[in-house]
C-alpha cells in the first residue's frame, strides 16, 4: 500500500537590483528590497548581530510556512504539484501586506496552490519593521513555495 506524502520546500529570496543604484535612488523609492537593518521575525530580536537576527528570521519564516501550509484536498487528489512565487512587503508596521502571486501553477487546479500561498503569507505575523536611515521602511520579499506529493511504500520513511 502506498501512502502520500507532503514535501513543502520553501526557500527566501531577496530580489537584488542587477545595477547598481545611488543613495539617492534608493531614497526615493518607497519599497526597498534590501536595507541597513532588515525586518526582524518575533523571537530574533535577541541576536545581536544582524547576520543571525536575519537567519533567524529567514528559519522562523520557513517554519511557519511549512507548518501552516495545507495541500488542497482537490489539487492533491488529481496530483497538482509544482511552485507557487510569493511576493509581499513587510511594511513601516512590520505588518504583511501587498501579497501577490509573482508566478503561480498552470492548469485546472493550480489556482488552489496559488490560493494557499497566499493564505499562509497573509498569516505570517507582525514583524519588527526594516529600517533605513533610522527610518521605518517597507520592505519587499520573494518566496517561492514548492508543492510536491511523493508516493512512498508503507514502512519507508
Amino acid at each position: 500500500m502506498k501512502k502520500l506524502s507532503l514535501s513543502i520546500i520553501i526557500c527566501i529570496f531577496f530580489a537584488l537590483p542587477t545595477f547598481a543604484q545611488s543613495d539617492t535612488d534608493l531614497m526615493d523609492k518607497d519599497i526597498y528590497t534590501v536595507v541597513e537593518k532588515m525586518p526582524v521575525y518575533p523571537g530574533c530580536e535577541t541576536y545581536e548581530s544582524d547576520k543571525k537576527r536575519n537567519d533567524c528570521t529567514n528559519d522562523k519564516m520557513i517554519q511557519f510556512i511549512l507548518e501552516h501550509t495545507k495541500y488542497p484536498k482537490e489539487a492533491k487528489d488529481n496530483n497538482v504539484k509544482g511552485t507557487v512565487y510569493m511576493r509581499f512587503i513587510v511594511d513601516e508596521s512590520g505588518d504583511i501586506g501587498n501579497i501577490e502571486v509573482v508566478r503561480g501553477v498552470t492548469g485546472g487546479y493550480g489556482n488552489l496552490l496559488d490560493e494557499e500561498g497566499k493564505r499562509v503569507v497573509a498569516q505570517l505575523p507582525r514583524m519588527q519593521a526594516g529600517e533605513q536611515r533610522d527610518e521605518k521602511v517597507k520592505v519587499q520579499y520573494t518566496m517561492p513555495i514548492r508543492f510536491n506529493l511523493s508516493a512512498s511504500k508503507e514502512g519507508e520513511k
